[in-house]
Order: structure tokens, then C-alpha cells, then sequence
């Protein structure tokens, strides 16, 4: 009983020793918020530090053994060929969902993605593609390729075949072309760095690096306690070798463990930042101004503030995009001073094209619907602001800003913006295709009620009704028509053909569709069950008659294709 109490109050005072107090790091301590700030700031870089350490050291010991064992490196190539068939799959069914379609609201139509599927403006994709090309290093043995997701949220994902995708939604926050470049290069980084590899080999190598520590801590244990046998043996013979050895042990076992501690890293972290160095150099081997990566994190910072929701792919946490910022103004200031210097000096970085502007005004008009319709009002805001500065007449931009002005305007300000916008989207709409605008003017002029003209106000609702009609139409038109099909118009448009519609051929008057066909397409109505019968002709009936408010094709219920 007396040696088991002695064993006890050993371990107690091991523990006790090796264990420092919470009275030591004055977690006790009143201080004003100036010095918790400072203590949680410094807390934070030993933990960082510390994490750096076990990351380093862990690589290593992963690294050596994938080189000197032969089963390890066996369950690190097979994990490593699994993941890589995995990602085949990824960018095959991306690369091959028909995701772009037409969606019917009820009161405007616009193209939509489907969200997290690629982008449908195959040339705002080519373009991304390129600036991605230019960013490869010349002496690359391996091939990327950039794509454009649609996504409201900045996304960036890098599969370790070499595809990279990157949202709309983070394009969409970067003011130039230089900024979009260091965010391609820094998810390229990943796959020239071979990260995904080193994922799998530290994934298996903490494990094994874990088990290694726990036998070195336990033969630290038995060495200290038969040390401490011994010495007791010598002092009091056999009780003393035996309250000895306990105490021995029980402190060897502690000693062992503090000094082979198992480990615990948080390895994204220290790849990030490894990632963020090489797409320095990128930047700067394609003429890249590197000094736009701060304010890229300074500019998403701020947003971050507005609506957490955008700090959700990319970003991480709010205070590693602060730590980023340091770190890229940090590399500007030491590393990359005489590169930077050199370029100024000759022919400067290479600036925005009037082409690049333009395209990047399309994908903030279009990710600025998809955020208006996921409730993320402030990134819809900043987007559709942005894209009718670049281009005044496009008139889905006009008419998405005036949508988000009146829905979270506050300021008889911005009610007088939202107006102009929609009148702008009427201006310019050569294909009826935001007809809402005539319907929230209306409404405007209906609260309105001392200014409001009676004829204006029934011709804007005349407008709309007839508008939405012919859409309708459109709709049933475009089961045979691309997906993409607007986009192929906005591009009609640009070079000249405004209102441009698709010639049909006469081949479409023999296809037939029956109503379950039809009601694939999103906001089609059912029609009534006596008005037609499955596979109906696409030709409407001679004998059917056309109301005059009505547009030229099929009254009423989109059954069947007008006629050309």
C-alpha cells in the first residue's frame, strides 16, 4: 500500500513538473483589448511556427522513407493513382455536363449555369485559358488546362491532372488582368510543386511518423525506469527497486513523450503559402505586375466583410487572407525587389487589353445575376455596377443592377438609379428578352401615383404582357436549339447583327414534341389537356386565330414552333 501511495504522489509530481501552469502564460492578467489583440496575434504566429516545424519535419521523415521503403512507397503510389483516377472522373463529367439552359422567371428570362458546371461563354473561357498558357513556365513538362466554373462563390479547386478550375465568382472580384493572373498561377503552383503526391505521402507519413515517436517514447520509459530501479535496488533494496523503477517509469514515460511528440500538422496551410511564392515568379516570367497581389487581398478582405459567404472557397479564413496580404507585400519588398525594379526599368508589365475589359464585363453581369439570386446582394451589387460602367449598354447588366438597387436601395437615390437602369435595359434591348423592365418601371410609376402617366404606365404593362408571350414562344423554340444560344446572339449583336434571331430550317415544322418534352424546360406551364395531344406538329393550326396585342406565332399556350 506504501509503495502503490508512493507510485502515485510520483506520477503526480511528474506530471507536475512537466506540466507548466496556467498562472505562467498570465492568462489571469487584465489587460485592455490593444494587449489581447497583440497576445491572440502572438499566440497565433507560435502556433503557425509551430505547425511550420511539424510540417517540415514530417516532409522530411515522409519523403526519406518513400525513398528507402519499399512498402510505404507502394501504399503512397497507389493512394496517389486512386486520386488521380478520381480526378479523371471530375473533369470528365464537368468538361462533358450540359449544364448551361434557359430558366423562365416570371417576369425576365436570362441565361443561367448550372452552378458549379462550366461556364457557357465559350469565350470568356478561351480567354482564361490563355492568360493560364502564358503563365506556364517554358521548360514545364506538364500540361494544364484552365476552365471557368459558375459560381457565385470565389472558388479556385486544382485537380493533379493538371486542370485547374476557378469560379466566376473570384474573377468577378479582380480588378485587372494581373490579379487574375496570380490566381491562376498560384493554383498552377500546386501541381508544379506536386502537392497532391506530397498529401498522400504525408498522409501515411504522420502515420508512421506517429507510430516511430510512440516506440522512441516508450523506450525512453523502460531505459529511465530501469535507471530508476537500479538506483533504488542500490538504496533500499527490494521495495526501494520497486517504488524506483514506478517512479522511473512513470517519469521516463513523461520525459519520452515531451521529447517525441507525436505529430499534428495542418499541411494546406504551409502549402498555400509555398504555392503563393512560386506564382510570384510566374507573374513576373509573363510581365505580370506583382504588386497587384496585395491589393487583390486587400480588395477581398473588404468584401469578405460585406458577406462572409465569399470567403467560403478560395479564401479560408478571414485572417489568413490578412496573412496572405502580409506575406505577398513581404515578398514585393525582399525577395522579388530587384525583379521588380528590372522590369520598371524596361519595358514595365503588361496592362488590361479593351478586349479583356470586355469580356470580364460580361462574367461580372453574369456571376452578378447568379450572387442577385443567391441573396448575396452586395457581391450582385459591386458586379453589375461594374459591368454596366465598362459597357452602358448591355441590357442584362442595366436591368439586374435596377433589380438590386430597388430590392436593397435604401436612399431616394438609389430608387432614382434603379429607374434609369431599367429605362437603359428597355433602350437597348434589341431582343425583348428582359421584358421585366417594363414591368418594375410600372410599379414604380403605380407608387408613383402624383407623376404617373396613365398612357406610359399601360404601355409598359402592354409590353411586358406581349413581351412574355413571345418568350414563351422562345421557349418552346428552344428545345432545338444550342444551349448556349444567347450567348451565340450577344455575339451576333457585337458584330452587327442587332436583333438577331436563329433561322430555323424547314426540317423543325416535321419534328414533333410532346407536352412531357416540353415541360423539361424550366417555367413552362402545363396546357390544358383538351388544347392539344402528345406530338403535336411543331407548325401552329391554320385555323387558329391571333390576337392583335399578341406577337406573330402561337397564341396563347406554347404549344408548337411558329413559322417563319
Amino acid at each position: 500500500m506504501q509503495n502503490r501511495k508512493l507510485i502515485s504522489t510520483a506520477v503526480v509530481l511528474c506530471l507536475t513538473m512537466s506540466v507548466p501552469s496556467y498562472g505562467q502564460f498570465g492568462l489571469g492578467k487584465k489587460g485592455d483589448a490593444s494587449d489581447k489583440e497583440a497576445a491572440r496575434l502572438k499566440k497565433e504566429e507560435e502556433r503557425d511556427a509551430k505547425n511550420l516545424r511539424s510540417y517540415d519535419k514530417v516532409k522530411a521523415f515522409a519523403i526519406d522513407k518513400y525513398a528507402s521503403d519499399p512498402d510505404f512507397r507502394e501504399e503512397v503510389d497507389q493512394s496517389f493513382a486512386e486520386l488521380l483516377r478520381d480526378h479523371k472522373m471530375t473533369a470528365f463529367m464537368k468538361n462533358t455536363h450540359r449544364g448551361s439552359k434557359i430558366v423562365a422567371i416570371s417576369e425576365d428570362r436570362f441565361r443561367w449555369n448550372d452552378q458549379g458546371e462550366l461556364y457557357d461563354n465559350l469565350l470568356v473561357q478561351s480567354r482564361i485559358n490563355r492568360i493560364g498558357q502564358m503563365l506556364v513556365p517554358k521548360d514545364s513538362d506538364r500540361v494544364f488546362a484552365f476552365r471557368l466554373t459558375a459560381d457565385p462563390t470565389p472558388v479556385a479547386e486544382t485537380l493533379a491532372t493538371g486542370t485547374i478550375y476557378i469560379s466566376t465568382g473570384i474573377i468577378s472580384l479582380l480588378d485587372n488582368e494581373a490579379q487574375l493572373s496570380y490566381v491562376l498561377a498560384h493554383e498552377m503552383a500546386h501541381v508544379q510543386l506536386d502537392h497532391w503526391k506530397q498529401k498522400a505521402m504525408m498522409r501515411y507519413g504522420v502515420e508512421a511518423y506517429n507510430a516511430e515517436q510512440a516506440k522512441k517514447a516508450e523506450r525512453i520509459g523502460v531505459a529511465i525506469g530501469l535507471a530508476g530501479a537500479l538506483t533504488g535496488g542500490l538504496a533500499k533494496g527490494a521495495s526501494g527497486a520497486l517504488a524506483g523503477g514506478a517512479i522511473g517509469l512513470a517519469g521516463g514515460m513523461i520525459a519520452g513523450a515531451l521529447l517525441n511528440r507525436q505529430a499534428v500538422v495542418n499541411w494546406d496551410k504551409a502549402q498555400e503559402d509555398e504555392a503563393d511564392k512560386l506564382a510570384f515568379k510566374a507573374m513576373l516570367n509573363a510581365e505580370y505586375d506583382v504588386r497587384e497581389v496585395p491589393k487583390l487581398y486587400a480588395l477581398m478582405e473588404n468584401v469578405v466583410v460585406k458577406d462572409s459567404r465569399v470567403s467560403l472557397g478560395f479564401l479560408g479564413e478571414r485572417n489568413r487572407i490578412r496573412e496572405r496580404k502580409d506575406q505577398a507585400q513581404k515578398l514585393i519588398t525582399d525577395a522579388y525587389k530587384a525583379e521588380i525594379d528590372t522590369q520598371l526599368k524596361g519595358k514595365g508589365f503588361r496592362g488590361d487589353s479593351g478586349q479583356h475589359r470586355n469580356l470580364m464585363a460580361e462574367l461580372k453581369r453574369d456571376n452578378g445575376i447568379m450572387a442577385y439570386y443567391n441573396d448575396m446582394f452586395e457581391v450582385a451589387r459591386k458586379n453589375l455596377e461594374e459591368a454596366t460602367a465598362i459597357r452602358d449598354n448591355d441590357p442584362a447588366a442595366q436591368y439586374y443592377f435596377g433589380k438590386v438597387l430597388e430590392t436593397i436601395g435604401r436612399t431616394p437615390e438609389d430608387r432614382k438609379l434603379a429607374e434609369q437602369s431599367f429605362v437603359k435595359a428597355v433602350q437597348f434591348d434589341s431582343r425583348s428578352e428582359n421584358f421585366g423592365a417594363h414591368l418594375h418601371r410600372a410599379l414604380m410609376m403605380i407608387e408613383d401615383q402624383n407623376t404617373a402617366n396613365p398612357t406610359q404606365l399601360t404601355g409598359e404593362l402592354n409590353s411586358y404582357t406581349k413581351n412574355y408571350v413571345q418568350y414563351q414562344i422562345d421557349q418552346a423554340r428552344a428545345l432545338l436549339l444550342p444551349p448556349n444560344i444567347n450567348t451565340i446572339a450577344e455575339y451576333m449583336e457585337k458584330y452587327g447583327m442587332a436583333g438577331w434571331k436563329p433561322e430555323m430550317p424547314a426540317e423543325a415544322n416535321d419534328v414533333r414534341i410532346s407536352p412531357a418534352m416540353l415541360m423539361q424546360q424550366e417555367g413552362l406551364r402545363a396546357a390544358p389537356a383538351s388544347s392539344a395531344t402528345s406530338g403535336q406538329a411543331l407548325a401552329p393550326k391554320e385555323t387558329e386565330k391571333k390576337t392583335p396585342t399578341l406577337p406573330a406565332g402561337l397564341p396563347g399556350v406554347p404549344r408548337v414552333l411558329p413559322k417563319k
